[in-house]
Formats: structure tokens, sequence, C-alpha cells
């Protein structure tokens, strides 16, 4: 099995992986946030399945669900375990994944795969609204 390839934003540090499964479009964004006072890196996941390119930004804002199996989320979460490695090779700070959810079925799914990967559920010190994260420190 081959490598991921994540392709690298020209103006922002931020990344993304795409892929078709299903007839389906998978594409993960990393959007990263830099804290330079701390040499500390946040980066926001956000997944998005979609069937055509217009339901790409539907899918994003409205938060509308198209997924029809679950090879996307396996796909996400081993997209998701080769980019802790790559970050941590590219770029020399402290990184801190946060990954959200937009309902309570999203969250259950992502708590039961990401708590054995390592992530925590909790407050990050950086969100002053009281949103709850999963979150993992590298």
């Amino acid at each position: 099995m081959e490598p991921l390839k994540f392709i690298a934003d020209e103006v922002y540090l931020d990344y993304t992986i795409k892929k078709k499964i299903d007839g389906q479009t998978v594409k993960l964004y990393f959007e990263s946030s830099f804290n330079r006072t701390y040499s500390q890196c946040y980066w926001n996941v956000v997944l998005s399945i979609y069937n055509k390119r217009t339901q790409e930004d539907k899918n994003h804002s409205e938060c509308k669900t198209t997924g029809k199996s679950l090879k996307g989320l396996l796909f996400a979460k081993k997209a998701i375990t080769e980019f802790e490695s790559f970050i941590q090779n590219e770029i020399p700070c402290k990184h801190t994944i946060c990954i959200q959810w937009t309902n309570g079925r999203r969250r259950d799914v992502y708590t039961r795969s990401l708590v054995r990967m390592g992530y925590k559920i909790g407050q990050l010190t950086i969100d002053k609204c009281g949103k709850k994260y999963i979150y993992k420190i590298l």
C-alpha cells in the first residue's frame, strides 16, 4: 500500500487529501493556526464526503450527511494517522490536532475510533467559547 500524498496550500500552511470511494469523493482538510509565542501549531481537521462538486460547499456549511458507508471514515482515520507522522517530520514544533463534531451522532462515531488512537475529549485553552473538542497533542 502506497503512502498518502498531502497537497500543500501555497499561501497558508494547510494540507488537503482527496480520494474517490464508491462513487463519492472523500476530502480531508488540515487547516493550521500557528502560535509563534509558544512555537505551537494547531490543526483543525475537516472531513467532507460528497457526490458532486456542487455539494462540497453545501455539505461544509449546512452540515449535510451524504456518506453512504464507513469506507470514507476508515480512509479519514488512516489519513489522520499518516498526517500525524507527516507533520512531526516536516514541521519541527509542538502540534495539537483538533477535531470537532456537528451533531451527537458524529460525536459518538468520532469518539469511538479516535480515543483508541490517543485522542482526548475536552476543552482547549485557546477556545474561549467553551466548545469541546477531540484533540491530541503531539
